[in-house]
């Protein structure tokens, strides 16, 4: 095999360097900037892996011989302050015998957001090993500014200070063409800049990407495609394009039009309620004759609007649906179209939000808020595939790789604008540290987490009364909404860390320090009930004299309660409901842990009702419609349908045993699949001509506990017919 280039000596890799060099154009570092990069490159044969690292700030579209081999490559910098990820790919199936041509067009932000820290500078970073000869970037590469990626015009807003991504602005008049195909010649372009190799230049220390590659669905026709089919604009017009469900695509244009029409592409969700808060667009000036163009900067929602102006026909209007790339490895079905509605537009606001990074939501901010991705965390565990696992250890990486020496947990991380604590979201990342490892059983999970864990717990005192002395962070926030207790909530978030703390010190056999927290968690719920109590609940201050409903939700989930408040805890969940959705979560787990299954269904219908009933297939960020459509925190239900009501809960914390114990809440039918380490695990029941039966079906190596569903039915129970069906090997099974 041999490799040689058409560019001079630089052609001949191996004889030029050992290494290869970060390159770019030197001063093209505006923010919002593209640019093109081309190697030509012979190959005496291509029959084994080409194994390719690549890395750029920010992102890059790969095109071999023409062909499009990657769609967006590249993760938002910041697996830590000082790091870069990199992809790692197999290129072979793409090359030939003979001349090849990879042709790279890299995005550089130029700008830091809530998800990325930028490097203050472009860069490409690429090699492949080809069976001992290597390919690498250096000053033999061509390299063009694509002209036309045109600047926004300066009275544009451009998108909010969060997101590091621009406005794309596209001039058809100055475009390349087809740069990356083979025949197009780059003569005339100049050759790259080298700004050093890797382990010198200023992007950082590589980090693999540990995530797959998004999944590209192809172009496909909205779902009125064929309304504007050959429609030409006799005045300015906005063509509504319709997608089947809320999702992240890139827009698609066929048209013929006169030279410098302006375009603008707008998804539904591009203005917000605040100003100064939008999100990403498009705006394209046409060239003349017949075009096609695909904006590269994804959008998100159901609708996207189409400005399109006098003197244009439409050809086609399409997208390109993106995504991270996971699959539903979980479900749940029974017989109210209500609740299997509500479980659907929670998986389907939980699968938007994911990207480079679990997001709070994927217009707004794209960011990683802790908080948001404990919640997204504990719903794909019920409804997802170990690939949407990796998301979350991936963000989990990324916490450990920000963390402070001082012990202080970012909230946000990446975020390349600020660091700031919100102490009730990390706490609560603590809490669902351990969640974690009681469906996984992972132990160098653990291990990995708890040294963070241990510090940030670290910093907080105790009082004389042995509660938590006030730790504000950079601000309080113990969720939006109004009469938070705050004294119960960041007591009883720190009862919850230190409990997941102590279980994680017995995995890893640190007894001294688990009994440290064991200690200090019995000093708090101590102090809680000798002095905050009120008629028989929890109450501390509240700004309308009343309890608080996540107050008290949190106090039952972190041992505070007796048997004695069960009556009045209930009749606070029934009356008040401070919580928005992302802290109603935690209202239904307190609900079900407590045995009231049946009322925290209630509940749901009630809060609930107006966004299963509404039309949108996303859950929203409050419980009106006037801020983001698509948030991942509001999915809590899904959790309460699959644990709760389908009854199937680790009973153990290795994650290979669970106990299911159903709750019916006047359902007669329920089929629920949630995925584990080792397979499905399936719960079918069903009650038909007075027979009840369960069937569980389980994969070889998880142990299965069963007892028999709770009915709310005053009818005579007649026996349950509880069968198992292992698949594989008869792992432990048992009816109690």
């Amino acid at each position: 095999r041999s490799l040689t280039g058409n560019y001079g000596t630089g052609g001949l890799l191996g004889r030029q360097s050992a290494h290869a060099e970060w390159i770019w154009k030197q001063g093209e570092n505006d923010r919002n900037t593209w640019i093109c990069f081309v190697k030509d490159f012979y190959l005496n044969d291509n029959g084994s892996p080409v194994m390719t690292r690549i890395a750029v700030d920010s992102k890059y579209w790969l095109y071999i011989n023409g062909r499009l081999a990657v769609f967006e490559g590249g993760l938002k910098r910041g697996p830590g302050p000082h790091s870069i990820y990199y992809d790692e790919l197999d290129i072979h199936r793409f090359l030939h015998h003979g001349t090849n041509r990879v042709a790279i067009l890299v995005w550089f932000f130029g700008k830091s957001g809530f998800s990325h820290a930028s490097s203050g500078c472009g860069g490409l970073y690429f090699e492949a090993d080809l069976n001992g000869v290597q390919l690498f970037s250096d000053s033999s590469w061509k390299a063009k500014r694509n002209p036309a990626y045109i600047p926004a015009p300066e009275d544009d807003t451009g998108p909010n200070f969060r997101l590091p991504e621009s406005d794309v602005y596209y001039d058809a008049e100055k475009e390349l063409g087809n740069w990356y195909a083979p025949a197009y010649s780059v003569d005339e372009w100049d050759f790259a800049d080298e700004l050093g190799p890797a382990e010198q230049a200023s992007f950082g220390a590589f980090v693999k990407r540990d995530i797959p590659f998004s999944l590209d669905g192809g172009i496909r026709d909205f779902v009125n495609s064929e309304d504007v089919m050959g429609i030409t604009a006799r005045q300015d017009m906005t063509a509504e394009m319709r997608l089947p469900y809320n999702l992240q695509f890139t827009p698609v244009l066929h048209l013929y039009s006169p030279a410098g029409k302006k375009i603008v592409i707008r998804p539904e969700n591009y203005y917000t309620n605040a100003p100064g808060e939008n999100c990403i667009k498009c705006v394209y000036f046409t060239r003349d004759g017949y075009q096609e163009y695909e904006s590269l900067g994804w959008m998100n929602g159901e609708k996207i609007r189409f400005e399109i102006p006098a003197g244009v026909t439409v050809r086609n209007l399409q997208y390109r649906e993106t995504g991270y790339d996971t699959q539903m490895a979980g479900s749940f079905v029974c017989d109210d179209p209500f609740l299997n509605r509500l479980w659907e537009k929670s998986w389907r606001t939980l699968y938007v939000c994911m990207r480079d990074t679990f997001m709070d939501c994927p217009n707004r901010e794209r960011a990683q808020w802790w908080g948001d991705v404990n919640l997204q965390m504990q719903m794909l565990v019920y409804c997802m595939d170990r690939n949407a696992a990796r998301l979350y250890e991936k963000g989990v990486n990324t916490l450990i790789g920000w963390y402070e020496s001082t012990g202080i947990m970012p909230t946000v991380a990446p975020s390349g604008i600020r660091q700031f604590e919100l102490p009730f979201q990390n706490l609560s990342g603590i809490y669902g540290f351990w969640l974690y490892y009681q469906y996984t059983g992972s132990r160098s999970f653990v291990s990995r987490v708890y040294p963070m864990s241990r510090a940030y717990v670290s910093l907080f005192d105790l009082d004389s009364d042995g509660l938590v002395i006030h730790r504000r962070g950079s601000w309080d926030w113990p969720d939006w909404g109004e009469n938070a207790d705050l004294v119960i909530m960041e007591n009883a978030w720190y009862c919850l860390a230190l409990t997941a703390c102590a279980n994680m010190a017995d995995v890893l056999e640190i007894k001294t320090e688990m009994a440290g927290y064991r200690k200090r968690v019995e000093s708090i719920r101590h102090g809680i009930r000798s002095r905050i109590t009120k008629d028989g609940v929890f109450y501390d201050h509240t700004a309308n004299g009343l309890p608080d409903d996540r107050a008290n939700a949190l106090a039952v989930l972190a041992g505070f309660c007796d048997g004695e408040k069960k009556e009045g805890l209930l009749r606070v969940f029934k009356q008040i409901e401070n919580s928005s959705p992302y802290m109603e979560k935690y209202v239904l787990d307190a609900l079900c842990e407590m045995g009231f299954v049946e009322e925290a269904v209630l509940r749901i219908r009630k809060r609930y009702g107006p966004m299963v009933e509404d039309d949108y297939s996303t859950l929203w960020e409050l419980w009106n419609k006037e801020s983001s459509l698509n948030h991942g925190w509001s999915g809590g239900p899904l959790i309460t349908l699959s644990k709760y009501v389908a009854g199937i809960a680790p009973s153990e914390p290795e994650g290979n045993a669970f106990l299911i114990r159903p709750h019916l809440c006047g359902l007669k039918k329920i089929d629920c699949t949630i995925p584990t380490v080792l397979g499905p695990l399936t719960v079918e029941i069903s009650i038909e001509d007075g027979n009840r039966q369960m069937v569980i079906t389980h994969p070889k190596g998880i142990s299965v506990s069963a007892r028999p569903p709770v009915e709310n039915t005053t009818e005579e129970e007649e026996a349950w017919n509880i069968v198992f069906r292992p698949t594989g090997n008869h792992p432990s099974s048992e009816i109690i």
